[in-house]
């Protein structure tokens, strides 16, 4: 069987005291899992940024243009390159027109097209992504007037059937149907594009409701490691009794390189290098901290209940 190198021995003997690199590791993805981004919360106007760069990960883009205001990448179609100004909506009511998408060109003449894309607030659902060349002669509004698409400050496409339809002739459908695909998970209390942080919030809200206590993300990481990895081993008595005298020996390993108290000591922890080990002995596959980290969470949470 192949052994798994857990420790850089090297780096940990230069670090006397420190923290191996497995374990920044491990404390660090717990950290990033203590907060939520501003890219998970739609009350955040940076939002709208996030939801363009979920966008934007399903086109060709081949060059950006960070700097400009006036482009913002270079799509390829069927061989050819677009520049692109990309504009972001989400449907809106007035009474001048009633449900509608807004999107400010601000008779911008520079690109050689306009990628609107729209979203449904409530559902988070993409909704649209129309291209649209910029000397196009396009309706606005209510308006039957047409006129270049770049010849205006705002463009209105109401939300009905009619003007729907008439925009249909714009739409990237395909790119559309690969974009509804991306995942993002909803809870009571928010809206996540990872469904390790989606469980771990929802735990800690329903723990919270039902008994009052509220328990850190930390807290629910590591038991939920606990009783997703505990079982998931499978181990025989005398397995057990070898994993208890391996736990024995790399405390003994771990203070001789100097490895701090907090990390060898972290049952947790220990339960993951465990797991990865396995799966290399097993497999020939190395999984990352993190991912293991994803799996002993989705694997335990359920049964954390208090």
């Amino acid at each position: 069987m192949g052994n798994l190198i857990l420790y850089d021995e090297d780096s940990v003997k230069e670090n006397h005291k420190r923290h191996s690199k497995n374990f920044i590791e491990y404390r660090d993805t717990i950290r990033l899992y203590e907060k939520i981004p501003y890219f998970e919360n739609p009350e955040n106007p940076r939002f709208l940024g996030y939801m363009k760069e979920k966008i934007e990960s399903v086109l060709n883009i081949s060059k950006r243009f960070p700097n400009n205001r006036d482009i913002d990448f270079e799509l390829n179609i069927l061989g050819t390159t677009f520049t692109v100004k990309h504009l972001i909506s989400c449907c809106r009511y007035s009474r001048q027109y009633y449900e509608h998408y807004s999107f400010i060109i601000n008779y911008n003449k520079v690109p050689r097209s306009f990628l609107l894309s729209t979203y449904d607030r409530k559902s988070l659902e993409f909704t649209h992504l129309w291209l649209i060349l910029s000397k196009n002669f396009v309706r606005n509004g209510k308006s039957k007037k047409i006129k270049a698409m770049w010849n205006r400050h705002t463009y209105i496409i109401i939300d009905s059937s009619e003007m729907i339809n008439y925009m249909k002739k714009f739409e990237l459908s395909i790119k559309l149907e690969k974009l509804r695909k991306l995942n993002l998970y909803k809870l009571d209390n928010g809206w996540y594009n990872d469904l390790t942080t989606a469980l771990l919030f929802d735990k800690q809200k329903e723990i919270f409701d039902t008994t009052s206590k509220k328990r850190s993300i930390e807290y629910l990481i590591e038991n939920a490691i606990k009783l997703g990895f505990g079982n998931t081993l499978n181990l025989s008595v005398s397995e057990m009794r070898q994993k208890l005298l391996d736990e024995k020996l790399r405390k003994e390993r771990d203070k001789y390189f100097g490895i701090n108290k907090e990390e060898y000591e972290n049952d947790a922890y220990n339960l993951v290098l465990d797991r990865q080990k396995l799966l290399f002995e097993i497999t020939g596959e190395v999984k990352s901290i993190k991912e293991l980290i994803q799996e002993g969470v989705e694997s335990g949470i359920d049964n954390i209940f208090v």
